[in-house]
């Protein structure tokens, strides 16, 4: 097992314990817990179209009367399937249209209304994929980014933990190693 409930309490880096470690917990000990995808995990790519991770079709996300459903277009064919809520990873500041009631689309430019009339329109604006150059210059920024991100965690974690920070790194390390060898990062 890794990242133990004990050490994620004593570190000041993001472990993602319940994203990921629960259900292995779980699993570990034997215990029932329900396996479904129930979230749209979408990418972190801010300032690009709104996907989910590995998307191979056209997507586009709405808020419907209470509901969070995505629309894809695979062979032709509209689809909608409901979600029980989305993940706006680092999409902290989304603009909101006056006009949004009870129905609207969730988009990389904020929230805009929606009217089921315009299905096969909004996937021509906001369903489609990235040009090249738009994810060079996100990942450009973004790289920035996360290099003064990491840089501000060590520096959050040594003041708060001291010498024990370099134990908590080494966990961190070996956690994530083992995510990725089992392929759940």
């Amino acid at each position: 097992m890794f990242f133990y409930y004990k050490f994620v309490l004593k570190t000041t880096y993001p472990c993602h314990f319940d994203e990921c470690t629960m259900n292995l917990f779980c699993q570990d000990a034997g215990l029932k817990f329900l396996n479904i995808d129930f979230a749209l995990q979408t990418t972190i790519m801010s300032e690009l179209h709104l996907h989910t991770f590995n998307c191979k079709v056209p997507e586009f996300f709405v808020y419907e009367k209470g509901k969070i459903l995505r629309f894809i277009k695979q062979n032709g064919e509209i689809q909608e399937k409901e979600y029980m809520y989305i993940h706006f990873q680092d999409r902290k500041k989304l603009p909101v249209e006056k006009e949004c009631n009870d129905s609207f689309l969730i988009t990389h430019l904020g929230f805009i209304p929606f009217n089921r009339k315009n299905i096969k329109s909004y996937f021509e604006r906001y369903g489609c994929y990235d040009t090249i150059e738009e994810k060079k210059e996100y990942l450009q920024k973004a790289n920035k980014r996360l290099i003064n991100g990491r840089k501000g965690r060590l520096k959050r974690e040594f003041t708060n933990f001291g010498l024990r920070s370099i134990f908590n790194i080494y966990q961190r390390i070996i956690g994530i190693s083992y995510l990725k060898k089992n392929g759940l990062f």
